[in-house]
């Protein structure tokens, strides 16, 4: 699934769970050539795209896509960040059973997703991560970080990562708390969906913090709501911790080490 993080990501992923499939996502930032590597080590039966993201259009790539590798039997194009009508109207009491049956023939130890790895060194390495494992790292997580259902979690990493699609989103489901999503990523956007949403908690590598407070156009974004900041992905300057402090003194700071075949993080710093 080409996806930024919006509604439907969520939902098709949940939808794609719940009867056994296994998700993949794909980066709206790829080239086609990233994006025919995956689809070639990966062999997806169904494709699911946005028609067009910007200036650049998705729907005719997916199409050609469709048409190359008879392994797809499937091609849905989205119009918009939602879930297409035909889905929806196709539903009945039939397709009802249906689910039932499915959904009670998945395993703990069932595949529920790939995320792709660059790792050190060669071509992207698809992991393969099972409902079991996802949810074991998420119920440490959650109590790690202090999350809980009054929380507000910002979601605006790229699905296709582990940040994005287990650490935020199954994490935040997990807990029960409510996901504020942002398409679009910029500095100044971000402090403006903190601020209209009152978002508590927010996860995202150094550099984009870094460069949150670099950002003099921000200064002026409240963003006194924020109370559990988390990071990961390398090491954070000390100048930006300290202004974390600086900035939410009584806030919650956790940062770790993982990788993506574990799900995510595998240690954490004390709060």
């Amino acid at each position: 699934m080409l996806t930024l993080p919006e509604e439907a990501f969520p939902l098709v992923y949940l939808a794609t769970t719940m009867v056994g499939g296994i998700w993949l996502g794909i980066n709206t930032r790829f080239t086609e050539r990233e994006i025919r590597f995956l689809v070639e080590d990966a062999r997806p039966s169904v494709l699911l795209t946005r028609d067009r993201i910007g200036e650049r259009e998705f729907a005719p790539l997916f199409g050609k896509l469709k048409q190359d590798y008879p392994f797809i039997s499937a091609l849905h194009v989205v119009d918009g960040a939602g879930v297409p009508a035909s889905m929806l109207s196709d539903a009945s009491p039939e397709l009802d059973r249906q689910l039932d049956a499915r959904s009670s023939d998945v395993a703990p130890d069932d595949a529920a997703l790939i995320v792709y790895t660059s790792g050190s060194t060669g071509q992207p390495k698809g992991a393969v991560l099972s409902n079991r494992s996802i949810v074991a790292n998420i119920a440490v997580q959650v109590r790690r970080f202090s999350l809980t259902v009054e929380d507000r979690f910002l979601l605006h990493l790229p699905p296709n990562h582990v940040a994005g699609n287990i650490e935020i989103m199954v994490g935040g489901l997990y807990v029960g708390c409510t996901l504020v999503l942002l398409r679009d990523f910029d500095s100044t956007r971000l402090a403006q969906t903190i601020g209209r949403f009152q978002v508590t908690a927010l996860m995202q590598i150094p550099t984009l913090y870094v460069m949150m407070f670099n950002d003099p156009r921000i200064v002026a974004e409240d963003l006194s709501s924020l109370r559990k900041l988390y990071w990961a992905g390398s090491a954070a300057p000390r100048e930006m911790v300290e202004e974390m402090r600086r900035r939410w003194p009584d806030a919650t700071l956790v940062t770790g080490y993982g990788m993506t075949e574990v799900c995510g993080f595998i240690t954490y710093t004390s709060r």
